[in-house]
Parts: C-alpha cells; sequence; structure tokens
C-alpha cells in the first residue's frame, strides 16, 4: 500500500525474545483483523513476517502497560471507525521493537471514508532502532491519514529511527522524545499542538494550508537539529532552539502573519544567519526577530516580542524527563510569555519544556493596621508565609530589628528559617504602644524566592493614652531604662531598669505573647521592701531577676511603666 512507502515505518532495538509465553500474531496475503486487549500476561506479541494486521471497523485494541510487540516487516493498521489505545505507565511503557536488525515495520491510520474516522491515543509508548539505510525518503514510525478525530500522543520516545510521526489530523503531540531521528515531525492541514516536546537531532516540518487552522509549538526544545520548516499559520512560542546546522527556524510561503509568530523563545548556537525566508511574497516575514532593542524582566536584551538570544544554560548530561536541566543562572527562567499558564511552582512561565522550580513565597497580608491600642497594652496583627512552589525550601529572614521599638514578631527567632513547598507558617505582629501617636513602619521579609525577594509589608498603628485616676500615664516624664540579660535565655533572665523610680509609682511585669502576666513586682519607693535593693550606687537604678523554669519556652515581654513613661523589652525563653 501507499501508506507503507511514504508515512509508517517502524524498526525497533533487537532484544532476545523468551518464547515461553509468546502470542504470535500471523497473516496471511491479506489483512488479519482483530480487536480486543493486549497486556503483559500476552508478552511477548509477535508479529510474523510480512504480517497485516487491521483493528475491525467499530472496534477496539487497547494496548495495556509493560506490553511487549516485537514487528518483522509487518504493520499495524487502524481505520474505518477503529479505535486504538495505546495507554502505557512511566514505570511499564508499551515496548514496539523489530525481531533482527534491518526489519522494517509500521503502524498508523489510512485515510478516513464514508464508514467513519480514526480515534487514536498514545501514552507512554517506545519506538526504537529503524534500521533501513537504503531508504532515503520520508518515511515515519507513525502516520495518521485525514484523521477528522483527535490524534493525542503523550509521554512517548521515538529514538534512532530515520522518520517519527506524520499527521494530517487534528492532534496534540506532548511531553515526547524525537532523539537521533531524521525525519521527526510533519504536520499538514490541520490544528496540531506540540507541547514541551525534546528534539535532538533530526527535523521538524510543520506545515498548515488550510485559512482555517493553526498549529502552535510551545515550550519545546530543539537541540543539534537540522532546521525548523514552518508554514503558514504556525506560532513558535517559549521554545529553545540551540545549535541548528542550518536555520533556527525557515518561514516558507503562504505567510500572511507579521514576525511576531515568534515570541518569547531562546536561541543560541547557530553558526549561519538566524532565520531563513523562502516565500518571496513576504520578505519582511522575519526581519524584526533578533533585532535586541528592549529589555525584558529578568534585565536581558531581547527584541521587540521577548526573544533572547543568550545561553540557555542547560545542565549537562540531562536526561530526559529531568524536570530541572536549567541551571539556576538561567536567562530562560521567567523569560516566557507572562500571558501563559504558570508553572507549577506558580511562577512566570520558563522558556522551554521543563520549568525551573523555585521556592515561591506568598505573604498573606500587604499591610498591618492596628486600631488605638492603650500605652503600655497590647495588640496583635497576623500574618503568614506560605511557600507556594513545589520542590524547594523557601528560605526567610524577618528584619524584625529594623521596626520600631514597639513592634515585636511572634513567632519570630531572629535567625534565617525555612517553609517547605506547599506549608505555611503563621506570625502575628505585637503592638505596645509607648506613646500617644500614630506609628508608621514597615516589616521586611527578605528569602530566597527569585523575583519577590524583598516583601515589605506597611504598618500603621496608633497609641492612645490611658488614665488611672488624676494621673495620666503616657505624658512626658523622666527618661526610664529597662534592659534583660542574657537574652535569649533557657531558666532565669536578669532584669535592669533604671530612671524616674523615685517621683512616681513604677510597675514591672513579665507577660506572654497572649497578653497574660506570668510575673510583676510593685515598685513604690515609698513603699519599704516592695523595691529591689540599688543594684549601683546612687539607687536609682535596680535590678530583678525572673525565674522562667516553670514557664514553657517561647517570646515574652518585659514591661516597665514609671515616671509617666512605658518602656518594653521582647526576649527570648528557649530549653
Amino acid at each position: 500500500m501507499k501508506m507503507f512507502n511514504t508515512s509508517i515505518i517502524i524498526a525497533l532495538v533487537i532484544t532476545s525474545v523468551c518464547l515461553a509465553d509468546t502470542t504470535w500474531i500471523a497473516g496471511g496475503d491479506d489483512y488479519l483483523d482483530i480487536e480486543g486487549v493486549w497486556s503483559e500476561e500476552g508478552n511477548p506479541y509477535i508479529f510474523t513476517r510480512d504480517t497485516r494486521v487491521r483493528i475491525r471497523n467499530q472496534d477496539t485494541l487497547e494496548i495495556s502497560s509493560g506490553t511487549d510487540i516485537v514487528m518483522d516487516y509487518s504493520s499495524l493498521i487502524f481505520n474505518r471507525g477503529s479505535y486504538l489505545l495505546i495507554n502505557g505507565t512511566p514505570e511499564n511503557p508499551v515496548n514496539f521493537r523489530p525481531l533482527r536488525n534491518g526489519s522494517v515495520a509500521g503502524i498508523g491510520a489510512e485515510e478516513a471514508n464514508a464508514e467513519g474516522t480514526c480515534h487514536t491515543e498514545m501514552r507512554y509508548c517506545q519506538f526504537g532502532r529503524l534500521i533501513d539505510e537504503d531508504n532515503e525518503g520520508e518515511v515515519y514510525v507513525i502516520g495518521i491519514m485525514d484523521d477528522s478525530e483527535r490524534f493525542i500522543m503523550e509521554n512517548c520516545k521515538i529514538e534512532n529511527c530515520l522518520g517519527g510521526v506524520s499527521i494530517r489530523a487534528h492532534g496534540l503531540i506532548r511531553d515526547c522524545l524525537f532523539k537521533e531521528v531524521k525525519w521527526a515531525i510533519n504536520t499538514s492541514q490541520f490544528h496540531v499542538d506540540i507541547q514541551r516536546c525534546v528534539v535532538q537531532g533530526g527535523l521538524a516540518r510543520v506545515n498548515v494550508a488550510l485559512s482555517n487552522d493553526t498549529a502552535r509549538v510551545q515550550q519545546c526544545f530543539f537541540i543539534d537539529y537540522g532546521y525548523f520548516w514552518a508554514l503558514s499559520k504556525v506560532w513558535v512560542t517559549n521554545s529553545i532552539l540551540v545549535n541548528p546546522t542550518g536555520y533556527y527556524l525557515s518561514r516558507g510561503s503562504f505567510d500572511d502573519n507579521p514576525s511576531d509568530w515568534v515570541r518569547y523563545n531562546c536561541f543560541w548556537g547557530a553558526e549561519k544567519p538566524y532565520f531563513g525566508i523562502a516565500d518571496r511574497n513576504h520578505p519582511d516575514t522575519l526581519t524584526q526577530v533578533g533585532i535586541l532593542n528592549t529589555i525584558n524582566r529578568n534585565g536581558d536584551s531581547c527584541d521587540a516580542y521577548g526573544n533572547i538570544f543568550l545561553d540557555p544554560r542547560i545542565v549537562e548530561d540531562w536526561e530526559w524527563g529531568d524536570q530541572e536541566f536549567l541551571m539556576e543562572d538561567s536567562p530562560c527562567i521567567d523569560a516566557g510569555d507572562p500571558e501563559a499558564p504558570l508553572d507549577p511552582d506558580s511562577t512566570i512561565a520558563d522558556i522551554g519544556p521543563f520549568f525551573f522550580s523555585q521556592p515561591n513565597i506568598a505573604v498573606s497580608v500587604d499591610s498591618l493596621t492596628f486600631e488605638e491600642t492603650l500605652v503600655g497594652e497590647a495588640d496583635n496583627a497576623f500574618f503568614s508565609i506560605r511557600n507556594r512552589g513545589d520542590q524547594k525550601t523557601l528560605l526567610y529572614f524577618i528584619e524584625e530589628d529594623s521596626l520600631s521599638r514597639v513592634f515585636f514578631v511572634n513567632g519570630w527567632l531572629g535567625d534565617t528559617a525555612g517553609v517547605e513547598p506547599g506549608e505555611t507558617v503563621e506570625f502575628s505582629l505585637i503592638f505596645i504602644p509607648d506613646e500617644a501617636r500614630e506609628y508608621l513602619d514597615t516589616l521586611r521579609i527578605v528569602s530566597n524566592d527569585r523575583d519577590e525577594g524583598v516583601i515589605e509589608i506597611f504598618v500603621r498603628a496608633f497609641g492612645a493614652s490611658s488614665v488611672r485616676g488624676d494621673e495620666e500615664v503616657g505624658q512626658a516624664g523622666t527618661p526610664i531604662l529597662l534592659s534583660v540579660s542574657p537574652n535569649p535565655f533557657n531558666s532565669t533572665v536578669t532584669i535592669r531598669y533604671a530612671g524616674g523610680l523615685e517621683t512616681a509609682a513604677t510597675r514591672l511585669g513579665v507577660y506572654d505573647v497572649n497578653g497574660r502576666e506570668v510575673f510583676s513586682a510593685a515598685t513604690d519607693p515609698k513603699s519599704s521592701g516592695k523595691i529591689p535593693p540599688p543594684a549601683i550606687a546612687g539607687g536609682d537604678s535596680r535590678t530583678l531577676v525572673w525565674d522562667a523554669s516553670a514557664s514553657p519556652a517561647g517570646i515574652y515581654f518585659v514591661r516597665l511603666q514609671a515616671g509617666g513613661e512605658t518602656r518594653t523589652v521582647k526576649t527570648v525563653l528557649m530549653r
């Protein structure tokens, strides 16, 4: 048939065949009609030489995970309303291979006719080593002819073959590898999406000849390839193209689009001119691509369409399926189309098929506001930090020392901390005003997030006067001093305070993060026995030791009210 000469040839790695549980597929001069389920229990399925198998009209052949199919100058055809479903898994793909060196085989669909169209779904299957050195024409492992229903091919590998896949159908090719395949991909006439595929060596041709159809090549990786030839309405976005033997891209005839069909790509390593123009009627098609007159969001030079011409910084000796093959300093990270779906780590799309996983900080608020709080009293406002990334630890540091002395972060111990992917940590900002006024401040969070390394939270708070009889606390008075040491501490802490102790009633207390008083000392200078002995000569400085051995570890606040003023110091009890 014509199909075997132009569209469908497979040959695969030769391995030893265990014949103990063999299922033989043998046919005569005509097609052998089949249906049903092929599974691992029947392995291997061996096609005898020149056998031609056809799925019955309106029937289904399902090939399940782990199935091993050996072909010898044979073919598997599905047409006239039939269904081919290949359902491998990552651990147990469906494997097609040859019986001997030089075996030529193929699978595919013939042209649709009045009796119905084909339906093809292929997931986790692999084909290898077509050995047909005498055939210099375009031949393909998989050939789909005029199939009006969608063709789906996902997570499949075609390696060391003369031809890859040829489609004349509405289709989707996603997460597939074409390695050392001379004719890797050929599509024509219908809408086809090619997503997150790798073409390593070989040629790719995308041809959409009908005015109502388009083809989109998105987040793909072409490396050491021959050329990429695109015709008519074809968009190439978020893809990496490295080391072509010819042009990065060659634009063919019937081009009715401006050069913005090439957007947010990374080109690198071409020795010849960047782009080729095959259509004399549209000589200006690609002339604006490659003119570096813009800066992208990473600060790298790019053209007006977001294309960069930089080393993509790919990890050496990467293997197919490695989800981090971009180096940490790759210019492709977050350089993709900002309108494309976000990467799994919730960051801007990277260029290429595999995103670089990043820690991604998300803070629950962008501002914190405290209503009127009495001087010396405490109020809380809550916020959280979440790592929206999917693989890497988010490291963060809260710059508490830059805050005014009336603010304290509960839950923060002062050292760089980590949040695992998908996890959230909760904090509260404690406000203890020492004056009756408005406070404006900024809480800064520094992290290893590539895009938002520093997040600032605006803080606004109001302190209000507190009245005790005829005396208003919060007015200006004799300055008072307060300190604690050591800080942090693990059992006892020494509290030192001075100033304003001889003229006004003084109160010193220790409070937990919920505002409960856990320790206090009344220090009225006129009341003998209620004040600690002087710490130094002069009599206006005191020391007090708090034994916290019975208290739980955590953050505490030492508050001193004296001489019309309030001072608060945060201390951390550690075990």
